[in-house]
């Protein structure tokens, strides 16, 4: 009896070794694995990040050149006509262009102008002009390539290349305005020129509107005839009768009969809102405070409204003897005249512009008296 309990306790003794011997090999296996496994993640994450490295300068730490806002100018200089080309070149990518880009103008295979530009920064603007000379009349279809020789590494090559396509008018006239004013005081002066290459054998008029009131304009002169280039500045309208001084919209027409055949027929037409406050200015005709010279002191450019020191109202006036005028002058003109107290009396009242541009008037005695609006001599 004995004997089998020691031979189960023997036989139970070499079971649990065993066991335990084959749970301490599961274990190292098991640890092994994980480590097996961390090493692995390791692994694919060094190599993800080494792919997703080269992902990034290959396919997106790149330049990408663009270009964009085209615009094209076409003008005459006298006989010679131009075509001014302008766009912005800029760097759209994630890397800065370190060496020189190159950009060109092609008609076809044909080079017509080309520039190096600097390197370009991330996000960097370049502001490209070219000006084409001596162009004949035509239509023109040109391209304007960046890089044409791929030798900047890019995001996308398709945004390289815009087309550009323009016109240059036959040769003839082209009138146009390029300025109004107003003079101060009733007339509108303006400036226009033929800005292309034919000078205009036809005379023309002009047309004028202010805040929608047509006004008649000067009529057909000879100097109307401009040569290429020529410009001129003609008060084309006079004795304006304007109110009321707030800024107004004017709009002149030039040619306003079609009678010049222009290469333009589109641009005749000026817009301008202008002010039309009159400013005054005052003359003494004896130069001042001259007490033995008769003289009228005029304030010129006066608005409706105005009213002199003495209380007259433009188009008014006092005469020689002291005589109030009020009515039947230029409604811009107030005139006050050197004129004695009483005639033959020693008072002089001497008018004179002061300082602000207004008559005033002083009183002087005479000492031989005053006759005429002067001290007797």
């Amino acid at each position: 009896m004995e004997g089998d309990v020691e031979n189960f306790n023997s036989e139970n003794s070499g079971n649990n070794n065993g066991q335990i011997s084959n749970f301490e090999k599961d274990n190292k296996s098991s640890e092994s694995n994980n480590k097996k496994l961390i090493l692995a993640g390791i692994f694919c994450a060094l190599l993800f990040i080494v792919l997703l490295s080269m992902a990034y300068f290959l396919f997106y730490k790149r330049a990408d050149l663009t270009v964009s806002d085209l615009k094209t100018q076409v003008y005459a200089e006298k006989i010679d006509k131009f075509v001014r080309l302008e766009c912005k070149i800029e760097n759209r990518g994630h890397k800065e262009t370190v060496d020189g880009v190159d950009v060109v103008v092609k008609v076809g295979e044909k080079l017509i102008a080309s520039e190096k530009i600097k390197g370009l920064k991330v996000g960097e603007i370049y502001n490209f002009s070219k000006t084409i000379e001596k162009i004949d009349s035509g239509n023109y279809s040109y391209d304007i390539i960046i890089d044409p020789e791929k030798k900047v590494s890019e995001l996308s090559k398709l945004n390289n290349v815009d087309k550009f396509n323009f016109v240059v008018p036959n040769d003839s006239p082209d009138l146009r305005v390029t300025d109004i004013k107003f003079n101060g005081i009733n007339a509108l002066d303006v400036t226009y020129c033929n800005v292309w290459t034919v000078r205009n054998q036809e005379q023309f008029q002009f047309k004028v509107s202010i805040d929608g009131k047509e006004y008649r304009a000067a009529p057909y002169w000879d100097y109307f005839r401009l040569s290429p280039g020529d410009c001129l500045t003609s008060d084309i309208i006079y004795n304006l009768d304007i109110v009321d001084e707030r800024d107004k919209n004017v709009v002149v027409t030039i040619d306003s009969g079609n009678i010049v055949k222009e290469s333009n027929e589109n641009n005749n037409d000026y817009e301008k809102k202008l002010n039309f406050e009159k400013v005054n200015t005052c003359e003494d005709s004896d130069g001042g405070k001259d007490y033995y010279t008769r003289g009228v002191s005029t304030i010129h450019n006066v608005s409706s409204k105005y009213i002199s020191p003495f209380g007259i109202r433009g188009g008014g006036s006092i005469d020689i003897n002291g005589k109030m005028i009020l009515s039947g002058g230029d409604p811009s003109v107030v005139s006050v005249y050197d004129n004695c107290l009483k005639e033959g009396g020693p008072q002089l009242n001497e008018a004179f512009c002061d300082e602000n541009g207004e008559v005033s008037a002083t009183a002087f005695m005479c000492p031989m008296g005053c006759r005429e609006g002067a001290c007797i001599k």
